[in-house]
This record gives structure tokens, C-alpha cells and sequence, in this order.
């Protein structure tokens, strides 16, 4: 309560001098029950964003970015990029780190960079990589757990609301956790056109950027996939 009535002072005087200030929490503002009140209002007036890792897409032109400052940009093939993309998907610093690694690797065998090398350099970090090898009947497992629907119907045709949320987020996970084609996806959703699969896929994921509450629970229902495959 002490630190919480300091930090309550330090913001006023701050915000009556028109300061900025920036603060980061690890889940909503909402959830911190055992925060002082007034302090949640202050901190609710200002504007908040969720953080969250790169998209594949982003971390691609993150990378090709990385490479031009490198030049490196011959040297390296789309099919690399596309796996160090999808084999890192923590934060920037790693998949940075990860290009680097590769190219240092190959420079010191004096060879090119291949993607038989690029899997040999981040074999420990895929190996120690929790969302490896999650699957698309992993991940409907999940949601028909958490939705309180049955396989069948996440597969089948219904169309009413109960089934069809949790039907594109389960989707939406599927191509943002596994290696699938929207069509492999289809197959596994009943099916399904690959059209109908990326419509899915982009309204989820229009949502995910602009509602803070599907943000997060994309997030939590992620580490529950990544959990459920440990057990």
C-alpha cells in the first residue's frame, strides 16, 4: 500500500507538470484487483495498448530489414527468412539474434547460408521451443475445452453463434501456431475453402488488434495450447 501511495504522488505531480509518463503491466488493467482504486482511475485515463509479439508477416520484414542493414540481402534466401521467422517468435531481440547467429555460422564454416544450416544453428532453440510441433487437432482440443463444444462442431456446419466464434479462433490459431496452408486448415476444419479459412483468419485477427479483451484472450488461450501439448 506504501509504494502504491508513492507511486499515486510521483503520478500527480508528474501529470500536473503535463509530463508523460508510460507504464507496462503483464495483464489488463481490470485484473489488478488488489490495486488502489484511485490509482487504477488515473492510470485508466490515459491511453493503453497491448503489446504483443510480432505477427509472422511483421517478423518477416523485420528480418529482411536486418538483412539489408547487414548486407546481407543476396545472401539469404526467402525460404531462410521464412524459417527463422516461424522458428522465433518471442520478441525482436531474439529473432535478430537468431539471424545473426546464422550468418556468423556460416561466414566462420565459410560456406553459404542455407536452410540446412539455419536448421542447424536454431536446432536448440526449436528443440527448447514450446509451440513445436502443435498441432491443429492440439489446438481444437483447447477451444472445444474452453467454449464447452464438441469436436464435431467445431468440424461441422453450424452456423449459430455458440459455434462459429470459436470456430474462427480456432482457425486464427491454427495458422498463427502451426506451419499449415490455409487449405491444410480447411482439410482439418471439415473441409472448408481455403477463402472461407483466410476470411476467418483476418476477421479474428482484425479484432486481435483493435479489442484489448480478444487480445488477450488469444494470449491466454495460446499459452493453454502450448501447455496442454506439454502434458
Amino acid at each position: 500500500k506504501g509504494l502504491q501511495d508513492q507511486l499515486f504522488c510521483v503520478f500527480e505531480a508528474l501529470n500536473q507538470k503535463n509530463h508523460q509518463m508510460v507504464f507496462t503491466i503483464d495483464r489488463p488493467i481490470n485484473e489488478w484487483t488488489e490495486m488502489n482504486e484511485r490509482l487504477v482511475t488515473r492510470l485508466k485515463s490515459g491511453l493503453s495498448v497491448d503489446l504483443n509479439p510480432p505477427d509472422l508477416e511483421t517478423r518477416v520484414a523485420i528480418l529482411k530489414k536486418k538483412m539489408e542493414a547487414m548486407d546481407q540481402t543476396q545472401n539469404i534466401t526467402g525460404e531462410v527468412i521464412e524459417f527463422i521467422a516461424k522458428s522465433v517468435q518471442s520478441n525482436v531481440r531474439e529473432l535478430e539474434g537468431a539471424l545473426n547467429r546464422i550468418v556468423e555460422y556460416a561466414d566462420l564454416m565459410d560456406e553459404d547460408v542455407t536452410l540446412q544450416i539455419a536448421k542447424e544453428v536454431l536446432k536448440d532453440f526449436i528443440a527448447t521451443n514450446s509451440g513445436e510441433n502443435i498441432t491443429v487437432e492440439t489446438i481444437q482440443k483447447v477451444i472445444c475445452e474452453n467454449y464447452g463444444i464438441s469436436l464435431s462442431d467445431i468440424k461441422g456446419k453450424n452456423k449459430g453463434k455458440k459455434y462459429v466464434n470459436p470456430r474462427m479462433i480456432a482457425v486464427y490459431l491454427s495458422k498463427e501456431m502451426t506451419e499449415f496452408t490455409f487449405s491444410e486448415i480447411g482439410n482439418e476444419f471439415g473441409g472448408r475453402d481455403h477463402t472461407t479459412i483466410m476470411h476467418s483468419h483476418d476477421k479474428i485477427g482484425e479484432m486481435v488488434k483493435f479489442d484489448p479483451s480478444m487480445s488477450a484472450k488469444i494470449e491466454a488461450l495460446k499459452r493453454e495450447i502450448k501447455d496442454y501439448k506439454k502434458s
